[in-house]
């Protein structure tokens, strides 16, 4: 069986468990109470699953599978707005198994850390309100923290992305980082699969509302200066989903770095250009919480922030390609992709 028809065949499992047990509705359950009953029960249906534990070494109790196989899931996640961390649980599971350290049973955010102060901070955290548990990269070391230690602050009074301060006492033990393992790169990885899967279902829902709501006696989708904003988003759809297919190709759990680069910068501005098309084309009703398009569009704002934008990824690649004197842009790119 080919790489391409395994994805297809997790993809495709995952969507019909997420159909099963997530709803839209749920979204808002849990976007307002954040962790609690509603987002425990759906935790425990996605851990029961196994999927949670995809790139885990099989010796380790897991599935064994590389980033690439598990690329359909990442996206999966996106495409359903999941508001729990379940694509950067699956990263961290694998790190933690690789370092022999217990993986605990809750949902797992990924972070980069600074210290201020003697407190350690992580700015921009994705799911910073839902999960229990922050996996950091502090000083070259992984140190795991529960959540509930922490200060949080996040961006929006119903988003899922904030910033976590843990006070000093509380730092733990620093486990080794696994060997070629850099967490922001992994992060990178995951959020652009996750925003390709999002990008996907806004592009969808743009279609059918161009094609049901009727102006001037005809469908907005039949004028042409629509029909050419729909292309543009289609395009920009299309040219994430496959940059984040290029940061998940790996034969490990851990992405290329410079592939994981290039799907989170192409991703991040695709985020911003088909959000904002989106909500142009819906009109009004696009803009209101009960519309469920917001639940996609604020995830691509956020998960555009989260490990970077477009402009810090570009400049991560410009000076790569500085650095490889005897390459010209074309190889660098090749040499990057290929």
């Amino acid at each position: 069986m080919s790489d391409e028809s395994q994805q297809d065949i997790i993809s495709e499992s995952f969507d019909r468990l997420l159909q099963e047990f997530f709803t839209l509705k749920t979204i808002r359950t849990i976007e307002h109470e954040g962790i609690g009953a509603s987002s425990a029960l759906l935790w425990q249906k996605l851990d029961e699953s196994g999927f949670v534990d995809a790139l885990v070494p099989e010796a380790k109790g897991g599935s064994g599978l590389t980033l690439a196989l598990a690329h359909g899931l990442l996206e999966s996640c996106g495409r359903h707005a999941l508001p729990l961390p379940m694509g950067e649980t699956i990263i961290a599971r694998a790190l933690l198994a690789a370092a022999n350290y217990p993986v605990p049973s809750e949902p797992i955010a990924l972070g980069c850390a600074v210290q201020e102060g003697g407190d350690v901070i992580c700015r921009l955290t994705p799911y910073a309100r839902t999960a229990d548990f922050d996996l950091l990269a502090l000083h070259g070391k992984l140190v795991l923290l529960s959540c509930a230690l922490a200060q949080r602050a996040l961006l929006a009074p119903n988003g899922g992305a904030g910033e976590l301060r843990w006070p000093a006492a509380i730092l733990p033990s620093a486990l080794d980082m696994p060997a070629g393992a850099n967490i922001r790169h992994a992060q990178a990885s995951v959020l652009a699969a996750q925003i390709a899967g999002a990008l996907s279902q806004v592009l969808s829902m743009t279609l059918r509302y161009a094609n049901e709501r009727v102006q001037f006696g005809k469908p907005i989708g039949k004028f042409q200066a629509v029909q050419h904003q729909i292309a543009v988003m289609a395009e920009h759809t299309a040219m994430a989903r496959m940059a984040a297919r290029i940061g998940c190709d790996s034969p490990s759990h851990l992405p290329d770095v410079r592939r994981a680069a290039i799907a989170k910068s192409v991703a991040s501005e695709a985020a911003a250009s088909v959000a904002s098309l989106g909500h142009a084309l819906h009109g009004a009703i696009g803009m209101t919480e009960e519309y469920d398009l917001q639940l996609f569009t604020r995830r691509l704002h956020e998960w555009r922030l989260c490990a970077g934008t477009e402009s810090y990824w570009n400049r991560e690649l410009g000076a790569g390609l500085v650095q490889a004197r005897d390459h010209s842009m074309l190889d660098f790119v090749r040499a990057s992709v290929l």
